[in-house]
C-alpha cells in the first residue's frame, strides 16, 4: 500500500466495455511478473473471471509514493532541499 501524506489511494476501474480508441497496450499485457505475482491457479481465475492486470505508474520522492504528479511535485516542493 502507498504511504506518506498525500499518497493517493487505489481506484477501480467502473465500466467493463473496453473503448475502440483504447490502446493496444492497454488491452494485451503478459502475465504479472514478480514478488506479489499470482499462483498459477489464481492466475486460472483470474482468466476464468475476465480480470486482467493492468500497469500503473507511481511516482516515488523521499520513500513516498504517489500516483498523482501533481502530489508527488507538491511534497518535493515543500521538501528539505526545495
Amino acid at each position: 500500500m502507498e504511504s506518506g501524506p498525500f499518497a493517493v489511494g487505489k481506484r477501480a476501474a467502473k465500466s467493463k466495455v473496453r473503448s475502440a480508441m483504447q490502446p493496444a497496450f492497454l488491452l494485451e499485457i503478459g502475465p504479472a511478473i514478480g514478488p506479489n505475482s499470482p499462483s498459477v491457479g489464481t492466475e486460472a481465475e483470474l482468466a476464468r473471471l475476465g480480470i486482467v492486470a493492468v500497469p500503473k505508474t507511481v511516482f516515488e520522492w523521499s520513500g513516498y509514493r504517489y500516483t498523482n504528479a501533481d502530489d508527488a511535485i507538491a511534497a518535493a516542493r515543500r521538501g528539505p532541499n526545495a
